[in-house]
């Protein structure tokens, strides 16, 4: 994940510094777990540079180099989100009955991609407002990133989590009307969240199948992405033009 730092020289042997840091923090021993200051002062004591000096860790920056790095995780080619990235044969069975999914997640979604789609915009909220960075969230919400971002939250169980990740990247986008369209990109995001999620979380092929073609007309969602998926279904009558005012969930 530090590759993608944006800049190099950010781009340090984790591993071999940790290795000297036992006595301060947990895990330096086991990549797998995650690391931890084994006292919260040590926390206070790096983001205080009056105190840390030459080891100040100024977490503003710290946010902004995780947020830039989450986005490029998932829009990596050959690691990123992809459509499908589990390998669903079908979606007549839901997530529940598919008997190795949980083995298809954990091999086709690696911990760095994990953690980027469920913390980016906690790392995005966290950091000063800034145009390039603003620039990548918006490639983000502008592509099927988007719609393979919610496939592979629901195939971790996380979707619930996006709700907080959107409305943090909303919060930091106030006050910059040259991205209103990103945050009315996020609006719609969460519109269409709140109305699929249930059937999303049961099978999650069903983002493409249902969700999307029952998304209102007018959506941005549904014009952004329902020509992008041609063979799936189409609703000839009575499709719903705008978000009613208080969206409704559909169950399955």
């Amino acid at each position: 994940m530090r590759r993608c730092f944006p800049c190099d020289d950010d781009r340090y042997d984790v591993k071999l510094l940790m290795g000297h840091l036992g006595s301060l923090v947990s895990s330096t021993s086991d990549s797998d777990i995650p690391i931890r200051p084994l006292h919260a002062s040590f926390y206070d004591f790096l983001t205080d540079e009056s105190r840390s000096h030459d080891f100040f860790v100024d977490a503003s920056a710290a946010h902004r180099n995780l947020a830039f790095a989450s986005l490029r995780v998932m829009g990596d080619s050959k690691g990123g989100l992809r459509f499908n990235i589990c390998s669903l044969e079908n979606s007549y069975l839901p997530n529940s009955s598919v008997p190795d999914l949980e083995k298809r997640v954990e091999e086709s979604i690696p911990a760095e991609l994990s953690y980027s789609c469920r913390f980016w915009g906690t790392h995005v909220g966290s950091t000063s407002f800034e145009s390039p960075l603003a620039k990548e969230v918006e490639a983000f919400f502008d592509g099927e990133r988007l719609l393979w971002w919610l496939e592979a939250l629901a195939l971790m169980r996380s979707l619930g989590g996006s709700a907080v990740t959107l409305s943090c990247v909303a919060d930091w986008f106030l006050g910059h009307v040259e991205f209103t369209h990103v945050s009315d990109a996020i609006r719609d995001t969460l519109r269409f969240i709140r109305t699929f999620a249930p059937t999303i979380l049961r099978s999650t092929p069903h983002l493409y199948l249902s969700a999307l073609p029952f998304a209102p007309m007018q959506s941005r969602i549904f014009r952004k992405f329902a020509a992008k998926f041609p063979h799936t279904p189409r609703i000839v009558a009575g499709h719903v033009k705008n978000w009613p005012p208080m969206e409704k969930i559909i169950h399955m």
